[in-house]
């Protein structure tokens, strides 16, 4: 399910606003969705939590190749 676009940016300003929990909430139900994915990544690595933020980033991957054709 793509994500809306309005969620997308409203979890960047939350991540800047240091409210993660949020952040996390608004990407986490579009796991399949390459920007939620890349996004959900960047919080991880943002709070240090690298395993994590590399699972996204993976699945950020799978996302764009799986899409290409």
């Amino acid at each position: 399910m793509s994500a809306p676009k309005h969620d997308l940016l409203r979890a960047v300003e939350l991540a800047l606003a240091d409210e993660w929990d949020a952040a996390h909430q608004l990407v986490q139900p579009y796991e399949d969705d390459a920007i939620a994915a890349w996004i959900h990544a960047v919080l991880h690595k943002l709070e240090g939590d690298l395993s994590n933020a590399r699972y996204w980033y993976r699945r950020v991957f799978e996302s764009m190749t799986s899409s290409a054709g």
